[in-house]
């Protein structure tokens, strides 16, 4: 299981049907380049949370979940 928050955030967005492409990391957000593999649309989605905020796997999952929905309506 890979330790950087970016490698797992990719496994479990994978396991959605999108790829992380890139992390844009500011002072007080993160933005996300996702590719949706059904559409091949590219995004760029701001992150809820900093990645380097996200301690647990329930933060992480809040993360997936909320940036599947944004792929889903943009």
């Amino acid at each position: 299981m890979p330790k950087r928050v970016a490698a797992k955030l990719g496994i479990e967005l994978a396991k959605k049907g999108l790829r992380l492409l890139d992390v844009y990391r500011f002072k007080n957000k993160d933005f996300l380049r996702v590719l949706d593999l059904a559409s091949r649309r590219v995004l760029l989605i701001e992150s809820p949370l900093q990645l380097t905020s996200i301690a647990s796997s329930d933060d992480l999952a809040k993360v997936v979940e909320i940036i599947t929905q944004a792929s889903k309506e943009k």
